[in-house]
């Protein structure tokens, strides 16, 4: 217990008992027993809670995001080894004249099916674990929306850098190729010129 110092929350007359060594920042604060949490002050405690609570519904964000997915590429691949190898026997017995062709034109419809139920499939589970989270987790559905917003904007961002990295490479493939054209043509005039000069 310390003497001549009072704590730091207003109004608090409890006898202090440490001082806040602070969080992500200094502080020197001194609290009372009352007025603090893993020896931190209140307001350090506080600002360490939201933190926290930020870090766990990142998690739970991503949780929500990838799972379905996960999920349902567990089961989803075995399954379509079993398609893959069916089509094969099938058109291993029918035996048409054309066998790739009909294979990929019989093999486009059904990856089509796929991933329509995929996407829905994964849209319904991920709401489903989405409402259970909202159910116990204040404020969790509109977390989840600034999440889903800034992932989005991150895809464009990327995206977008890609796009202007392959124009980029794009324009220096054709720099290359002029300047290679532009050397053989200097290179070709060089030669005739010295045929010339021999009277070649």
């Amino acid at each position: 217990m310390l003497s001549n110092v009072a704590c730091s929350s207003p109004g608090c007359t409890n006898p202090v008992i440490g001082q806040c060594g602070g969080y992500k920042r200094s502080c020197g604060s001194f609290y009372c027993a009352v007025h603090s949490k893993d020896k931190l002050c209140s307001e350090c405690s506080e600002r360490k809670m939201q933190d926290d609570l930020i870090e766990e519904y990142y998690k739970l964000a991503q949780h929500v995001e990838y799972y379905p997915t996960q999920q349902l590429i567990k089961w989803m691949r075995p399954l379509g080894f079993m398609v893959l190898i069916a089509m094969f026997v099938y058109f291993g017995v029918k035996k048409p004249e054309d066998y790739f062709t009909s294979f990929f034109c019989a093999l486009l419809p059904i990856g089509l099916v796929f991933s329509v139920f995929r996407y829905v499939a994964e849209n319904i589970l991920r709401n489903k674990i989405l409402a259970e989270q909202v159910s116990s987790k204040p404020h969790f559905s509109e977390f989840y929306k600034i999440y889903k917003s800034e992932r989005r904007k991150e895809k464009l961002r990327m995206a977008g850098s890609l796009a202007i990295e392959l124009v980029a490479l794009a324009a220096a493939d054709i720099q290359r190729s002029y300047e290679r054209q532009r050397q053989e043509e200097m290179i070709r005039r060089a030669v005739n010129d010295e045929l010339k000069r021999h009277g070649m």
